[in-house]
This record gives structure tokens, sequence and C-alpha cells, in this order.
């Protein structure tokens, strides 16, 4: 039940930040493994979304894929 309440919680953030896009905007949405943009994804299509894009696999996938990085130095880190 307690699994329930999270998933319904987290649909109700989505669609809350999703509310200052307009539905024709263009989404991407990542995460460490791409199973909660993948969920993301969902809420925000049933939300009316037409253009948004799950990172498959995410940025796991994404780096053993070799796909690009840019990593920002902090200042004590140069």
């Amino acid at each position: 039940m307690s699994e329930l309440l999270t998933n319904s919680r987290k649909a109700m953030l989505i669609q809350r930040k999703s509310s200052m896009f307009p539905t024709g905007s263009i989404l991407h949405k990542g995460c460490k493994s791409g199973v909660r943009s993948l969920y993301a994804t969902r809420v925000l299509v049933s939300s009316g979304f037409k253009s948004v894009r799950n990172m498959d696999g995410g940025y796991i996938a994404w780096m053993e894929k070799r796909f690009p990085v840019k990593v920002e130095l902090k200042y004590d880190e140069l």
C-alpha cells in the first residue's frame, strides 16, 4: 500500500512541475537507470504532453555507450 501512495505522490509532483510548461513543449527525462524517468514520461504523456522522450537505460547506459558528458570542475579541483 505504501508503494501505491508513494507512486501517487510522485505523479502529483510530476504533474505540478509539468504545469510550468505548455503541453506542446519538448521534454527529455532522465535518471540513473531509466526506471524513474520512464515512470515520469508515462505520467507526462497521460497529462497531455505529446513530445516527451525518456533516456532509455538512464545515465548508466549513456556512460556505457560512451556518449558525450560535460563535467564541470569545482575551483578547488583545478
